[in-house]
């Protein structure tokens, strides 16, 4: 997958870029490996973010979410609706069209916690930038005043604002597997999907 890196104000750099396994299992009879998600191993584009009026972090999260999350936070103060963002510009075209492609949401906090993949979870979450995570703070919901995002050493906080990157996250069908490659820049995964 090839993704333009969007930038806006500040630029902020992070340690990868490109496309890296999520969560993944192996088959404990082939031996090989069974592919559930992908991730952006950098931060290919901005989100600003200012808490200005109450519910502006739950506004966010479900521009982010493409409006899958959020509650009923579907307009801004004025009344003015919010577009939910879309992501169809982080598809793998060919990948799409041989019906590999689930969903692709921004990074959220239960991405963060639920991943067995990683040994520790600063492993997966260290990009060596910050970025937000397309959830809420957690520590004060009555105020509605926070996204969460991690900190350059991958440990999650809460931000009242701040122009951070996001990263998404592809979500693959089932019985999609790497038939070869070690995925390293120049071999890279190549993925097949079963019939099973």
């Amino acid at each position: 997958m090839q993704v333009q890196k969007i930038q806006i104000g500040t630029e902020i750099r992070s340690n990868d870029d490109g496309w890296k396994i999520f969560r993944n299992s192996v088959n404990n009879v082939t031996g090989e490996m069974l592919v559930y998600s992908l991730i952006h191993a950098g931060t290919p584009e901005n989100f600003y973010f200012v808490n200005k009026e109450r519910y502006d972090a739950y506004r966010a999260e479900y521009l982010l979410s493409g409006g899958v999350r959020g509650g009923n936070n579907t307009t801004i103060s004025s009344g003015i609706s919010i577009n939910p963002r879309k992501l169809d510009m982080y598809k793998d075209k060919e990948l799409d069209e041989k019906g590999y492609i689930k969903d692709i949401h921004f990074m959220t906090l239960n991405d963060c916690w639920n991943n067995d993949n990683y040994k520790n979870y600063w492993e997966m979450r260290n990009t060596g930038g910050a970025y937000f995570l397309a959830s809420i703070g957690s520590y004060n919901k009555a105020m509605n005043k926070y996204l969460l995002y991690c900190c350059q050493g991958g440990w999650v906080r809460e931000l009242y604002a701040g122009n951070l990157p996001v990263r998404p996250v592809v979500e693959l069908t089932d019985n999609v597997y790497i038939s070869s490659g070690s995925g390293t820049k120049d071999n890279p995964y190549i993925l097949r999907k079963d019939a099973n």
